[in-house]
C-alpha cells in the first residue's frame, strides 16, 4: 500500500510540475519519495531520477542548495547500481556535470559534459537535438572562462543542429545570438552578420513580441560589438532602439 500511494503522489506532482504548480509538485514529490524510503530503504537505486526530479524543480524555483542536495543524492544511488549501457553512464555524467556546474566548478562541469559529447559521437547521436542541448551547456561553461573561440565553436555546431532539426523558431535564434555574442571578442565582422540575423528572426518570430528582451538584448550586443569595430553611428543607433524598448516595455 505505501509504493502504491507513493507512485499515485508521484503521478500528482509530476501533473502539477506541468501545470507550473511548483509547490504542490514539491510537496507530492517528496511525500512520494518519503513513502518509498520507508519502504524500499533509503539506499534503493530506483529513487534516484525521483532526487532528480524535485532538483530540476529546486533549481527551477531558484533554491541552489536544495537542488544541489538533491542531485547529490541522486547521484549517489546511481553509482550504487552502475550499469555497462553507455547512454546510462552519459547520463549520470551529464547530472555530474550540471551538479559541478551548480557548485560553481566549470572546469569539473566541462569536463564531465565533454565526456557526454564524446559517448554520443562513438554512438552516433551527436547531431541529436539533446545532444545539441549539452553543448550548448559546454558552450556555456567556455564563454563563462572566457574562451570565446571554443564557445564559438560550440553554439556554430549547436546552430547547425538547431537550425536543421527546429527550423524558423525563437530557439534557433537565440543560439545565433549567442553565437554572435562569442564572436564579438575576436571577430567583429561575423558577431555583427550574426546578430543582425538572428535581431531579425527574433523580431520575426510568432513566439516573441517586436519590443521584447530578448530583442533588446540582442540590439545591446550589436551596440557594443559596432562601438568595438570603430561603427559609432550603427552603435549609437542599436543603444537608440535598445532604450525605446525598454522604455515601451517598462
Amino acid at each position: 500500500n505505501r509504493l502504491l500511494v507513493a507512485e499515485i503522489l508521484l503521478a500528482k506532482g509530476t501533473f502539477h510540475h506541468q501545470e507550473d504548480e511548483t509547490g504542490m509538485a514539491l510537496e507530492a514529490l517528496r511525500e512520494s519519495l518519503q513513502w518509498k524510503r520507508m519502504e524500499l530503504g533509503p539506499d534503493e537505486p530506483s529513487l534516484a531520477l525521483q532526487y532528480f526530479a524535485i532538483g530540476n524543480i529546486l533549481i527551477a524555483s531558484g533554491d541552489e542548495d536544495g537542488a544541489v542536495y538533491n542531485y547529490e543524492e541522486s547521484i549517489r544511488l546511481r553509482k550504487l547500481r552502475p550499469s555497462d549501457d553507455p547512454m546510462v553512464q552519459a547520463d549520470l555524467l551529464s547530472a555530474e556535470g550540471l551538479l559541478h556546474n551548480l557548485k560553481k566548478e566549470p572546469d569539473k562541469a566541462l569536463k564531465c559534459l565533454e565526456q557526454v559529447l564524446a559517448i554520443c559521437a562513438d554512438l552516433g547521436v551527436e547531431n541529436d537535438v539533446r545532444v545539441a542541448q549539452i553543448r550548448a551547456e559546454v558552450g556555456e561553461l567556455h564563454f563563462v572562462q572566457e574562451e570565446y573561440e571554443e564557445a564559438a565553436s560550440c553554439f556554430d555546431e549547436v546552430f547547425a543542429v538547431r537550425r536543421e532539426k527546429l527550423g524558423d523558431c525563437i530557439e534557433v535564434y537565440l543560439t545565433q545570438y549567442k553565437l554572435g555574442c562569442a564572436q564579438g571578442y575576436f571577430d567583429s565582422d561575423k558577431a555583427i552578420e550574426n546578430l543582425e540575423a538572428a535581431l531579425k528572426g527574433i523580431v520575426s518570430s510568432s513566439e516573441t513580441a517586436e519590443n521584447s528582451e530578448e530583442a533588446a538584448l540582442a540590439l545591446h550586443e550589436l551596440g557594443v560589438v559596432n562601438e568595438k569595430a570603430g561603427r559609432h553611428d550603427a552603435a549609437l543607433e542599436c543603444l537608440t532602439k535598445e532604450m525605446e524598448i525598454r522604455q515601451s516595455m517598462y
